[in-house]
């Protein structure tokens, strides 16, 4: 088709469609590649930047190449250099560089959605996650197998199965049900705005006699989404759908007294309405605040007592501690993007296998991947689309209103979700993650420029605030700026140290070779260094003390080994890692009693113990050890025949030697 052929402002008005199209398709691609869950090969590699790059550039051609990067942009790009930066703390490239592509594509997503020039396209963007919601809900489906369920709520178990023996039988990839509930739980907001705006948005309506059908077709994929939902059994999810339906009806119910009060009693001074406005503000923040001050102190209580028999939530919390400790070996680099499996089981758990992917908690995976700076630009995003919200909210139409309520609801979602299970980061659905963000933005921009009078300018508190963040910089280099310095030098060490032991460890043959093996065989002078340089500025460094007692230990330097962890016990480091090291280096120098009273309430101590019997002592032939460690077996588990015979034929052949 020719150009003069167009009406008039065609391109203008087609062109950020073709840029949304060639965000999709990019991202498309990086999701077939697999991320780092499911990596499956190189392709297709970094091209695919390629398509939505030249929509840009051509669409910076027509308007006008003016860099002005704005807060939230700068914060972005922040963001995706941690992840850079988490590719080369990485032990293994390929799946790092897999998940470091999704996260490219979530953000080219997120300017994709951004740049939508008005509200009709905006609500195009808006069409497309509705119609993936229903598609997501037929897949899961058609491919979920039921009877793999862990929740077992038996009557949506066989409703489940009923409906997927009407639909095609499909052999793709199975989403989880935890991931599948939390995409679902998030596009849900989206069909009230899709709902409420079809009979009333131009680009909804192809043909005038749809009009009246169009509402129809978006109550029914929602109740199809809204059920599908319910058919995952995801009860983080369920509980994230409706604390946000709550919070967003009592945001609605306020506006709605409000409206209602200034009728009876007409407000035209705009100082009480704008007092209205704040208390509305201020009410919702209160309910939120208040919840989630509940939330943070039981986490809190739970982290730090026994939280056994709490099932479902006694994991969590215990994946959540686990994953905090991990954290604080790799404040600064992050321990890399996708490699949390082995590197928690190595170096938290103490075990010889992967347990589990991730955490489960969204805040706690960017951390552990990505380090503090990742956690906390993340942290300024999600503080910028609160106050994007507000700011358009406030003076927006009902039309663009329900759509940043939306976006928001959809935030909320995933922030409360993420609490409890990480859908979006720790999976493929990470292309989803800036996707309300980018809604709340573009409508924020469309507000603003529809807005006849000024807004709040953000220098007024932009530069107080730089100035409170400096001198709370300078404070705390100041109180801790040696163990700051000292966790750069321990990160690096156990960057190096992931690196040389993972690479070339096989955990579906852990024996062959061993921990102990690559430990004593290969070059871990470099880690070594940076932790000693660690512990000349902060000899309680908790990392340092850690990763050389591991390193000692195999090694057979069992002196040395109970040494560094008895330090970090005197320090006050009383976390499990501690412990087990601790109760190991005591069996290593023959001080069995105090190994168990180190380790007596680990629920993890035998099955420890028992591994270094057989795999570290009994293989090498320290039967002495061997028969002090069985003897820790037996002194926790006393009625445990086979640790007695062990420990009895350990000590024979120690004597015959």
């Amino acid at each position: 088709m020719q150009t003069d052929m167009l009406p008039p402002g065609t391109w203008k008005r087609l062109w950020p469609y073709f840029e949304l199209i060639a965000a999709i398709s990019a991202a498309a691609l990086w999701y077939f590649q697999g991320g780092a869950v499911w990596y499956s090969g190189a392709f297709p590699g970094a091209w695919p930047i390629v398509l939505p790059a030249i929509v840009s550039l051509i669409r910076l051609s027509i308007s006008g190449f003016k860099l002005q990067p704005k807060l939230i942009d700068v914060l972005l790009w922040a963001f995706l250099a941690t992840a850079l930066i988490g590719v080369w703390a990485a032990w293994e490239p390929n799946p790092a560089w897999a998940k470091f592509f999704l996260i490219v594509g979530a953000i080219g997503l997120y300017y994709a959605i951004a740049h939508q020039p008005d509200r009709d396209h905006l609500f195009t963007v808006l069409i497309f996650f509705g119609i993936f919601g229903v598609m997501l809900s037929l897949y899961f489906l058609a491919t979920n197998v039921w009877s793999a369920q862990t929740i077992k709520i038996s009557f949506l178990i066989a409703l489940g199965t009923k409906i997927s023996a009407l639909l095609p039988s499909l052999t793709a990839h199975q989403l989880h049900p935890n991931v599948a509930g939390g995409m679902l739980g998030m596009v849900l907001p989206l069909y009230l705005p899709l709902f409420i705006l079809s009979r009333k948005t131009q680009a909804t309506q192809p043909h005038p006699r749809l009009r009246r059908w169009l509402p129809i077709m978006w109550l029914a994929a929602a109740l199809i989404v809204a059920f599908t939902e319910l058919l995952t059994e995801s009860r983080g999810a369920w509980l994230a759908v409706v604390i946000t339906g709550v919070m967003w009806l009592i945001w609605r119910g306020l506006a709605w007294l409000m409206r209602k009060r200034s009728t009876r009693a007409p407000l035209r001074d705009a100082v009480r309405i704008e007092r209205m406005w704040r208390s509305r503000v201020l009410i919702v923040s209160a309910v939120w605040l208040i919840g989630a001050a509940v939330a943070m102190a039981v986490i809190s209580f739970l982290l730090n007592r026994d939280s056994s028999g709490l099932g479902t939530l006694s994991s969590r919390v215990g994946l959540l501690r686990d994953g905090l400790l991990l954290a604080r070996d790799y404040p600064l680099t992050g321990a890399g993007l996708g490699m949390f499996h082995l590197q928690h089981s190595t170096y938290i758990l103490l075990i010889h296998v992967p347990y589990i992917i991730h955490t489960h908690d969204l805040l706690v995976n960017i951390l552990i991947e990505q380090g503090l700076f990742g956690f906390l630009a993340y942290l300024g995003l999600a503080a910028i689309s609160i106050s994007y919200a507000l700011r358009s909210l406030r003076y927006a139409t009902p039309e663009l209103a329900w759509i940043i309520e939306a976006s928001f609801a959809m935030l909320l979602v995933i922030w409360l979700h993420g609490w409890v299970d990480d859908t979006l980061y720790g999976s493929r659905g990470l292309l989803l993650l800036f996707v309300p963000l980018a809604m709340i933005a573009a409508g924020h921009r469309l507000q603003s420029q529809a807005l006849p009078v000024s807004q709040p300018s953000t220098r007024r508190w932009l530069i107080p605030a730089l100035g409170v963040a400096l001198a709370a910089l300078v404070i705390l280099s100041i109180v801790w700026g040696r163990p700051v310095v000292a966790s750069l030098w321990s990160n690096l060490g156990s960057v190096e140290q992931s690196r040389v032991e993972l690479s070339h460890y096989d955990p579906d043959h852990f024996d062959k070779p061993t921990l102990d093996q690559i430990r004593q065989t290969e070059n871990l002078d470099q880690a070594i260094s940076w932790f000693d340089q660690a512990l000349s500025i902060d000899p309680a460094n908790s990392t340092a003390r850690q990763r050389l007692t591991e390193i000692d230990l195999s090694r057979g330097q069992y002196p040395a080994a109970l040494d560094h962890i008895q330090t970090a016990w005197t320090a006050g480091y009383h976390d499990a890692v501690t412990r087990l090291l601790l109760g190991d280096a005591y069996v290593a120098n023959g001080q069995v009693a105090q190994a168990v009273g180190v380790v007596k309430d680990l629920p993890e101590a035998i099955g420890r113990l028992e591994f270094q019997a057989f795999y570290r002592y009994t293989s090498a032939k320290d039967y002495r050890r061997a028969a002090d460690a069985w003897a820790a077996v037996v002194a926790l588990d006393p009625g445990n025949q086979a640790a007695i015979r062990a420990q009895a034929e350990a000590a024979s052949r120690a004597q015959e030697k």
